[in-house]
């Protein structure tokens, strides 16, 4: 704040004035009123220069506690921003590691479901082997046969020849149970179309046996009711063989 020193200066001395005592006229000389004069204004030349540099000292005094307080303004400002800075910082900091924290943590159980799944993986291959290994064991005294028997056989020079004339001989057998199969789809089929023809042959033949049975049944009766005329008929005939007379006497 700007301070008028003039001013200042005029109110200070007017007030000095004010305090001063006045001498009295009747007791002094022109001389003396004059040196009294000068020593007042000698006095008040000594006490503005001290109030002078009084308010110098004053005025420095409160310039110098105004930069101070200018500077810790300035400097609490760069403290409040820095600090400001320092939560935002803090704050990016802090949702940085909770993404990171959350991204290391789905890491994490990622790399568990792979660890459990490499250890069903794992877990899965030992079972394999174990069974491998009895199939091994188990087989291993095939495999001792098989050189027991190419050792007291003379026809084959290793084992890979003997499996290899094995094999062609499965597979032989393959063929020819196949085709034996075949065979009997084949034969099957035919005997099944021969049941049902000879299923049909024997219904039409049941059937020809009842039309023959219904017919002979027909001629039987036919033949029943003609036996019963026969003996009329046959005395019919006799009668009609007879002599004229004989018919005309038997006729009166």
């Amino acid at each position: 704040m700007a301070v008028n020193l003039e001013e200042y200066f005029r109110t200070v001395f007017e007030e000095h004035l004010q305090t001063v005592p006045m001498p009295e006229e009747d007791l002094r000389t022109g001389t003396t009123r004059i040196l009294d004069k000068r020593r007042e204004i000698k006095y008040m030349d000594d006490v503005l220069r001290n109030q002078k540099e009084e308010f110098e000292a004053k005025k420095k005094s409160l310039e110098q506690r105004r930069d101070e307080l200018r500077k810790k303004e300035e400097k609490l400002k760069d403290s409040l921003l820095n600090f400001n800075k320092y939560l935002k910082d803090n704050d990016a900091k802090q949702a940085r590691g909770l993404k990171k924290a959350e991204a290391e943590k789905a890491l994490v159980r990622e790399r568990e479901k792979e660890v459990q799944q490499l250890q069903r993986h794992i877990a899965a291959l030992l079972t394999k082997k174990e069974k491998m290994q009895k199939r091994v064991s188990q087989k291993r005294i095939y495999w001792s046969f098989l050189d027991s028997v190419l050792k007291s056989s003379k026809k084959f020079e290793d084992i890979g020849k003997f499996i290899g004339r094995f094999e062609t001989l499965v597979c032989m057998r393959e063929q020819l149970l196949k085709r034996q199969s075949t065979v009997e789809s084949e034969r099957e089929r035919e005997a099944v179309q021969l049941r049902r023809y000879v299923s049909e042959r024997s219904s039409a033949l049941l059937h020809y046996n009842n039309t023959l049975s219904q017919l002979q049944t027909e001629l039987d009766t036919i033949l029943s009711q003609a036996l019963r005329w026969v003996q009329p008929v046959s005395i019919l005939k006799s009668h009609l063989h007879l002599t004229p007379e004989h018919h005309s006497n038997s006729l009166t």
